[in-house]
């Protein structure tokens, strides 16, 4: 695990960044403690700001990691590359479409949808201070948090991932660039996940903890949280492939283009990254969508080359596929197996539809059904852990295919090569963005509490 160094800017603790060395000091308790009460003071006078005046600076940032020759792009693109392991084409395709959606009328209609007009006005009730814990599976999730709480004028102390350990920095060095006094108001630092006393003195003083990772990671931070509490665990997603699609070549092609997209980019870590291909049809048209897909992500790895993967997610795609083989022996279940070379991608063809995750890594399951009603229904037994679903079919039936898929409870509904595109009106695990950070309604839906 690198360390990181403290580095002050603008007289507070603003950001971390990796040093290399193993002899760097890493923050203390009482480092967090001073600069909790540093970015609550700050907030104090950003408070005092007009809502307005705060998005324009929001988005003179955002643009400026959008224009693809401007000097912040192009470090982000560098640093972010040689931070995650993703590949420059991945960061430099990936990228903008993490970034796109923070622009004034998006942020605006978002919060408008939430709050009414009561963010607009001076936030006498509002959080102070949020504290986002953030995985590091992809990289900029940390821009959307800080831009957001910023947004509704609360201070924002982003813990990153160790998989992205440098874009809330950078974020935050951006809006400073623009605004010394809203980029007192943000701050990264990293520390190791479960250090209790560094946790203690981050939550303390937090009206809100929002926090994405694992299932067993948000149980563990909620027992420690003593305040408002968000979380967003585990979830997974699958695309859709309608009978017209999947016996038509041209369009198969072109679906399995567009779902080898979802799956590649970020290499499939995303909870918007399908795992399974529902496919509707026969078996001639099963093993057609398997055929295309798996010539889909050859292509891909060409194209968005993948990170290079570790002992143990090596490990992880040789048992995915190991136990398929064993199944299909052992339990007379026809499996087909589709492999790229080192690794880099499977596609599995099955005999039966179960929304069953795979290993990541890209790694799909391709199974049939013969209706989206029976797709729906076998995503109603996974409701819990379901985030999108990508629809490839006609234009005539996606209305009709994305009103079955919304009934069954899939919170983001989207056609296939899109799935990786989300705006701001996507909920994420089906809560409010903002709503849960003002409003103690949430309770009763589990993923949050007081």
């Amino acid at each position: 695990m690198p360390h990181f160094a403290v580095a002050p800017v603008c007289g507070i603790v603003a950001w971390v960044l990796p040093t290399g060395s193993p002899g760097d000091r890493v923050p203390s308790p009482r480092d967090i403690e001073r600069l909790v009460e540093r970015l609550l003071a700050a907030r104090e006078r950003v408070a005092r700001r007009p809502a307005g005046d705060v998005i324009s600076v929001l988005d003179r940032v955002a643009e400026a990691w959008l224009a693809p020759d401007s000097p912040r792009r192009r470090r982000a693109e560098r640093v972010l590359a040689a931070s995650t392991g993703f590949s420059l084409p991945m960061i430099r395709r990936g990228l903008p479409r993490l970034i796109e959606p923070l622009r004034p009328p998006a942020i605006e209609h978002l919060l408008d949808r939430e709050l009414g007009d009561r963010w607009r006005r001076i936030p006498a009730s509002g959080p102070r201070l949020i504290v986002h814990v953030l995985p590091g599976n992809i990289p900029a999730l940390a821009a959307t948090a800080l831009s957001l709480s910023l947004a509704v004028r609360a201070a924002a102390l982003v813990k990153p991932g160790a998989g992205d350990p440098a874009c809330a920095a950078l974020w935050v060095q951006s809006i400073i660039a623009e605004d010394e006094e809203l980029g007192a108001c943000a701050a990264a630092v990293y520390w190791q996940g479960g250090a209790e006393e560094i946790e203690r003195a981050a939550f303390e003083k937090a009206d809100v903890v929002d926090a994405t990772g694992s299932d067993e990671a948000i149980a563990a931070l909620r027992s420690r949280v003593p305040g408002r509490f968000v979380g967003r665990g585990n979830r997974m997603s699958f695309a859709f492939v309608g009978a017209e699609v999947a016996s038509d070549p041209s369009l198969r092609a072109a679906a399995a283009r567009a779902i080898g997209e979802d799956v590649s980019l970020w290499d499939q870590r995303g909870c918007l990254s399908p795992q399974v291909v529902l496919v509707e049809g026969d078996r001639r048209a099963l093993h057609g969508v398997g055929e295309e897909l798996a010539a889909a992500l050859r292509t891909w790895a060409t194209e968005l080359p993948p990170r290079p993967l570790s002992l143990e997610e090596r490990a992880a795609v040789l048992r995915f596929r190991q136990e398929l083989e064993w199944e299909a022996m052992a339990r007379q279940k026809p499996v087909r197996l589709l492999c790229g070379e080192s690794l880099t991608w499977t596609v599995a063809v099955e005999g039966e539809a179960a929304l069953r995750p795979t290993c990541l890594h890209r790694t799909l399951r391709v199974q049939p059904v013969a209706s989206p009603e029976e797709a729906a229904a076998a995503a109603r037994l996974v409701r819990p852990w379901l985030e999108a679903a990508g629809l490839a079919v006609s234009g005539e039936r996606f209305d009709a295919v994305e009103a079955v898929f919304r009934a069954a409870g899939v919170p983001r509904v989207c056609p296939a090569g899109e799935m990786q595109r989300p705006d701001l009106s996507w909920q994420p695990g089906g809560q409010p963005r903002v709503a849960a950070w003002f409003s103690e309604s949430m309770e009763s839906a589990g993923g949050f509490r007081r």
